[in-house]
């Protein structure tokens, strides 16, 4: 800073290196699909078109890779959050459709104000259901500013589970 003198009292020094542990994330959605059918037909549910089946096998892809916890030999982290994950799916009708109704029309938002192309029908109407399926299961806030929360969660998870990425 010019013209000012040092705080006293603080003396910066070298700062020790940290050593992280790094670890490609290298799941694929693509390689998702016959594990997240499974878990619908041992759960006694009907797996959604493949269409949707890739769009949430996307969500899991993106969670586990930005999962900040390093993966354990002694546990299989992918088979839980698959788990987790179709079982947001089957809350998706109930006879309260209107309790979380900003979602949708928030997940649309969510891609336009990144500049990214929004996914056809099919894939926005999973992210929708899942989102609020997800919300249900967890009893979540009704409130608008929790909605975009988990909108702007769900498309991120989209996002990162882009074979592409």
């Amino acid at each position: 800073m010019i013209g000012k003198a040092a705080m006293p009292g603080l003396a910066f020094g070298p700062v020790p290196a940290v050593e992280l542990d790094v670890e490609a994330a290298v799941v694929c959605a693509s390689d998702l699909i016959e594990a997240v059918t499974e878990e619908f037909k041992r759960r006694g549910e009907v797996p959604p078109s493949a269409e949707r089946t890739l769009v949430l096998c996307r969500v899991v892809a993106g969670f586990l890779r930005t999962l900040p916890i390093p993966p354990d030999p002694a546990t299989e982290p992918q088979a839980a959050v698959i788990a987790a994950f179709v079982a947001a799916c089957p809350g998706w009708g109930s006879a309260n459709d209107e309790d979380y109704d900003s979602v949708a029309a928030l997940i649309d938002d969510v891609f336009h104000q990144r500049e990214v192309s929004v996914p056809s029908a099919a894939a926005m109407d999973l992210l929708h259901r899942l989102t609020v399926g997800v919300m249900r299961r967890r009893k979540m806030p009704q409130s608008r500013e929790a909605q975009l929360a988990m909108a702007d969660w769900m498309a991120s998870l989209y996002f990162a589970g882009n074979d592409d990425w």
